[in-house]
């Protein structure tokens, strides 16, 4: 009877002393989860610009009130950064950048752009390393997104080829006071087009530059009678322009004189072979004796004394 009284008064207990469910702990996480992505394009030309795109965003369920992301930059690198509005970026020494956001918002994102110009010197097929990571002060619950790194190959654009080359032809001889013709063609050799083509060509002394004649596009001028400039825009690759210039020869010019003129082309771009530039050309100016070209040897030969006599004696066969 005793037992069965005992357990009719612990089931009779006020309500105040049941027993309660059990509760799990509840522990409370960092209100943001801030992530970076550092993109960019995986190749870059050497000497050109290119762009990269720094995103952040906040994962989390609350708004961040201040992130920082810190760019770490290939050693003297110069860049330029464009930011959102909310942001402030500074560069401090020759490889860091630091920006910091106001107040971005649960699913919202921020977004620098990063801009540089990949030095004409650097080596090609080098590799320029970026990286990019972004701490808030609110706390983030999620570490594994702070960081990216971009990582980009330097190309190296083939050099033009351009080839130039020039032949110059003349007389073989000319006369004193009688007119001298000189023909140039002027062809490129390479596989690019050669920009900004010269052509020059100065009379030899004793010879004066009357005329020239060449291509409408090929624009000539004639300076003091002696100097020839004539300018090519653009001779694509095979392509060859020829150049006619008449002179005459002064009349008081020494007889016999070697006259060589020579011709010379150049070009804005790189030429792979300039020793085929220059071309020249040897006339002879005539003697007295029209059919000389050098005067002929003379020999000496003794003159016979009046008072010496000569005698023969034949020889009988």
């Amino acid at each position: 009877m005793l037992l069965v009284a005992a357990l009719v008064s612990i089931v009779a207990l006020p309500s105040a002393f049941a027993l309660s469910p059990l509760i799990e702990p509840t522990i409370e996480l960092p209100p943001a989860d801030m992530s970076v992505t550092l993109s960019g394009p995986a190749e870059t030309p050497r000497g050109k610009p290119v762009q990269a795109t720094i995103a952040i965003q906040n994962l989390g369920p609350k708004r961040a009130p201040k992130s920082l992301v810190h760019i770490r930059l290939p050693e003297g690198q110069n860049v330029r950064l464009v930011a959102d509005a909310s942001a402030v970026c500074q560069k401090y020494g020759r490889s860091d950048v630091y920006c910091i956001f106001e107040s971005i918002g649960p699913n919202e994102g921020r977004a620098v752009l990063l801009t540089f110009s990949v030095p004409s010197g650097i080596t090609c097929e080098s590799k320029l390393v970026f990286v990019a990571e972004v701490r808030t002060t609110a706390g983030d619950f999620n570490e594994t997104n702070n960081r990216s790194k971009w990582m980009t190959k330097i190309t190296c654009e083939p050099q033009p080829v351009t080839d130039l080359a020039i032949y110059k032809k003349g007389p073989r001889s000319a006369q004193p006071g009688g007119n001298i013709v000189y023909d140039l063609w002027i062809g490129n050799e390479g596989r690019s087009p050669a920009q900004e083509v010269l052509v020059t060509d100065e009379a030899p002394k004793g010879v004066t530059f009357d005329s020239v004649a060449a291509p409408i596009d090929v624009k000539c001028m004639i300076k003091d009678s002696s100097v020839i400039r004539c300018t090519i825009p653009l001779l694509k690759e095979g392509e060859k322009k020829s150049i006619t210039i008449t002179g005459t020869v002064s009349k008081k010019i020494a007889e016999c004189t070697v006259l060589t003129n020579t011709a010379n082309v150049s070009t804005s771009v790189p030429d792979a072979d300039p020793a085929d530039n220059a071309s020249s050309v040897r006339t002879f100016v005539l003697c007295k004796n029209k059919n000389e070209l050098e005067p002929r040897p003379q020999l000496n030969i003794p003159k016979a004394d009046a008072d010496v006599g000569i005698s023969f004696r034949l020889r009988d066969e």
